[in-house]
């Protein structure tokens, strides 16, 4: 190397080290280690855990996990634990700091968190607003966590959430609302296969609306929810069925049988020690006694027995200081003294009850204002604080730019000094590189920054979109829903003209096809997202083939078709998404019933090999022509033939079945029936040996 070069080296070799040590003083300090991280979020879970059993110290777990989440600037974790120190003021009774801690961990998950904990965290405010009693800001929280339950695929949670919509709607006295609920709760149970819940929902069902309920249709309820609680083996919850089995067969006048409830309540509440179900079995005990003595059923015995009983569940209801329990038992001891011919006595029980509903509403009343005045604090403080984050912010960046001008500065400096040590010439070619470098450089990152920009509006646009088609969707299914009951009613009526039957009949059908059509056009958006997933599970795939054609085979014979099916008779285990699999069989099936003559065959068929698995639908139908091939899965792709039963066809489902097949790794094809005429679709599954590579012809199947 020349002399005259080695002055320069050096000088560049100082403006390098310069440099790097400007660059590292004005980067943040780096990540936070994985293991804070997971500290944070184990706090969270031991808060969680101990909730119920010891609220206080839920409440302890909760403020650490928030200190650490903001020690090491964990937003969601964050929102998180505030969402955890409002459960746990809540089960305190501490219902303003509740809803100020919630509505502040709510809004931050919004900003910071996925779908799911944005779902939590709107629940667990649903249930604060429920409980003091504001229940237009519950239902809205309850429908928003709902809704992103459903963009999360949490159908369990979906389905809890709904129970609790179907509450909330009994505590505001729409019946129709709160039973629609209960019943979508169910559905949605049967079609993920859960059993825990199910009791409890029919439990609930037989209670909403009493006065207008046949008292059959009640106490068939509480048979399947008894039947559920004793396979569950959940005393308590069996315990509280067989007290409200006991209340109807009283007022049905089967004193015998409600006398066996009574006993078997107040049995597994003592068993238990749950101190709730013992007094509600001695308020059961206390009515059929008293139903007893009006009918003449020894009454001097009947009626000192319903005395004590009255007296041992008020005791208790006292001693868990439960005013709503405390209230109705006062009431019905008013009715026991009056029974007893102790007017004055009746006169006192009846005011004290009186005075408590009074002292109750005051309360509730006392609790909506403090709630509300505590909602509004906490969104004063969410604006505060982001006030208080942009301004910090922009102080940071002013900050950052006066030191990459101070280091920057001294850098140039130094750069000039060595430069000028070389010759005015080397200089100017050095600055034209420069230059020429600089300019590229911010070429580039326009172009990346404005791709970046027109990547991140392309996925907000659709992210809107199948929000405000799944929302729309809800809203048009729901009043379809309603209009669809209310048909049902009147097609009930025996007085209903034929002609107008037949009308009512079809427009019931309309709004069936509706909201099938509806669903459909969702669940086709929603897969069709990039970042679509599926829910996977190990099942039997023969199993769920030999339901879904039970389940068609009415709809087969009331057009006089017979429908069978072939797999192999060992279970055939997969690991995929069970229900979006059985929607994909549902349509093959559903079209060659829709589309066949009557007194024609269809073939459901099932085979499997090492590498492949095939599900075929052969039929008798009209088949495909030319034109039909070319666009078969294509979406809203209405067909050639058409239905033989004046069924409605879309064009959506064989777009929705080569959807499914494709995000399991197979395809959905198309081939001549192995019946007389017709077609046979195919759905192509990778099998249990297939390594996920592309599936192997399946002429051998």
């Amino acid at each position: 190397m020349s002399n005259w070069y080695r002055p320069l080296w050096t000088l560049l070799a100082i403006c390098l080290v310069t440099a790097c040590v400007a660059v590292s003083a004005a980067e943040p300090t780096g990540p936070v280690a994985e293991s804070d991280a997971n500290d944070a979020s184990s706090w969270n879970k031991r808060s969680v855990a101990v909730a119920r059993s010891n609220p206080e110290l839920a409440r302890s777990h909760a403020e650490k996990a928030l200190q650490l989440a903001e020690q090491q600037h964990s937003p969601d974790l964050a929102a998180m634990a505030r969402v955890n120190i409002g459960r746990a003021e809540l089960l305190l009774g501490n219902y303003p700091a509740a809803i100020r801690a919630m509505q502040s961990g709510l809004d931050a998950a919004r900003v910071h968190s996925g779908a799911r904990d944005i779902a939590v965290a709107a629940e667990s405010l649903a249930v604060a607003f429920d409980r003091v009693g504001l229940y237009e800001q519950s239902l809205r929280l309850h429908q928003e966590a709902l809704l992103q339950f459903e963009s999360a695929n949490d159908l369990e949670r979906m389905a809890q959430v709904l129970v609790n919509l179907g509450n909330l709607y009994d505590n505001m006295d729409q019946v129709p609302l709160s039973r629609s609920h209960y019943l979508r709760a169910l559905a949605l149970l049967d079609r993920i296969g859960a059993e825990s819940g199910r009791a409890s929902i029919y439990n609930n069902l037989s209670q909403i609306d009493e006065d207008q309920t046949p008292i059959s249709e009640s106490l068939g309820l509480l048979d399947r929810a008894i039947t559920l609680y004793r396979q569950e083996n959940n005393q308590i919850g069996l315990g509280l069925a067989y007290r409200n089995q006991a209340k109807f067969l009283t007022r049905a006048g089967r004193l015998a049988d409600a006398r066996l409830a009574v006993d078997q309540a107040r049995s597994l509440a003592e068993t238990t020690g749950h101190r709730v179900g013992l007094a509600a079995a001695h308020e059961a005990a206390a009515e059929l006694a008293m139903a007893e003595a009006l009918q003449g059923h020894a009454a001097e015995h009947a009626l000192p027995a319903a005395g004590r009983a009255l007296a041992e569940a008020i005791a208790i209801a006292t001693e868990l200081d439960d005013p709503d329990r405390l209230e109705r038992l006062l009431r019905l001891q008013s009715d026991w003294h009056e029974q007893s011919g102790q007017a004055d006595l009746a006169l006192d029980a009846l005011r004290r009850a009186d005075t408590m509903r009074i002292q109750r509403e005051r309360e509730a009343q006392s609790q909506r204002m403090q709630a509300l005045t505590a909602q509004y604090q906490s969104e004063q403080q969410q604006l505060e604080l982001r006030r208080l984050e942009a301004n910090a912010k922009v102080q940071d960046d002013m900050l950052a730019n006066t030191r990459w001008q101070r280091n920057g500065s001294l850098v140039v400096l130094l750069l000039l000094i060595g430069l000028a040590a070389v010759g005015t010439q080397w200089i100017r070619t050095r600055d034209r590189l420069l230059v020429t470098e600089r300019a590229q450089n911010a070429a580039l990152q326009r172009t990346m920054a404005a791709l970046e920009q027109a990547r991140r509006s392309a996925d907000e646009e659709r992210r809107i979109n199948t929000e405000l088609l799944a929302l729309a969707a809800n809203e048009v299914e729901g009043s379809l829903k309603r209009v669809r009951a209310t048909v049902e009613r009147l097609l009930g009526s025996a007085s209903l003209p034929v002609d107008s039957r037949q009308h009512l009949s079809g427009l019931a059908t309309t709004a069936n096809e509706v909201i099938d059509t509806l669903a459909n056009l969702v669940t086709l958006t929603s897969l069709e997202r990039e970042q679509a997933t599926l829910s996977q599970a190990e099942f039997d795939l023969a199993q769920l083939v030999d339901d879904l054609v039970t389940q068609a085979d009415a709809r087969a014979s009331e057009k006089r078709l017979r429908l069978s099916v072939t797999r192999p008779e060992s279970p055939l285990l997969i690991h995929a998404d069970r229900l979006r699999l059985a929607e994909a069989i549902e349509q093959l099936i559903g079209n060659a019933i829709k589309f066949s003559p009557p007194n024609r065959r269809i073939e459901v068929r099932l085979s499997a090999a090492d590498t492949a698995i095939r599900i075929a639908v052969h039929d008798e139908g009209p088949g495909l022509n030319e034109a039909d091939q070319r666009r078969v899965f294509g979406r809203f792709q209405r067909l050639s033939a058409r239905p033989t039963g004046g069924e409605r066809s879309t064009g959506l489902g064989l777009a929705l079945v080569k959807r499914i097949a494709e995000l399991h790794g197979g395809t959905a094809t198309f081939g001549p029936s192995c019946l007389q005429g017709g077609v046979c679709f195919y759905i192509d599954l990778p099998g249990p040996n297939a390594n996920h590579d592309p599936l192997l012809p399946m002429a051998n199947l």
